[in-house]
């Protein structure tokens, strides 16, 4: 995480689970490190916008996803 963003008061997030406060902070770093181009290229104008931005852009990827489901099965032995 970057010094300049650890010292910035980021808004509490008390009644989240930890993988929400962890997954929220990570946007508000992104958001933050590339507000003006957010709002210039994709008219985001908030911190909200671009949360909804991020769930709307990821719904028809997890749909399709849902639809026609794939098995992946990674390689946990290591290299043979």
């Amino acid at each position: 995480m970057d010094e300049q963003f650890k010292s910035k008061h980021l808004p509490k997030r008390s009644r989240l689970i930890p993988l929400q406060k962890f997954t929220l902070q990570k946007l508000q770093i992104l958001y933050e490190e590339n507000k003006e181009k957010l709002r210039d290229d994709y008219r985001i104008k908030s911190f909200s916008d671009f949360v909804n931005y991020c769930i709307m852009k990821s719904i028809p990827t997890l749909e399709k996803q849902l639809k026609n489901p794939t098995v992946v099965y990674e390689n946990n032995f290591g290299d043979f």
